[in-house]
């Protein structure tokens, strides 16, 4: 297995911005919206009214944040 390098600051990574949904009832991805914030993997997202709130995950490989992000 090759090793993940973890130097690089979060934004070098690159990782997709889009915000995105997944209905296993219809077996369908869509997209939410662009992420203004870091990109998160494996977060969770909470919806109230018209705003979403981006809650910890993954910024870069190795690193999780406790930030919640509002959207």
């Amino acid at each position: 297995m090759a090793a993940i390098d973890v130097d690089h600051c979060a934004r070098a990574y690159q990782w997709n911005t889009r915000v995105l949904s997944y209905k296993p009832a219809d077996n369908q991805w869509s997209a939410l919206g662009d992420n203004p914030f870091l990109p998160n993997c494996d977060s969770a997202i909470a919806k109230k009214d018209d705003n979403f709130a981006v809650v910890s995950g993954e910024i870069k490989p190795g690193l999780r944040t406790p930030d919640v992000k509002s959207l």
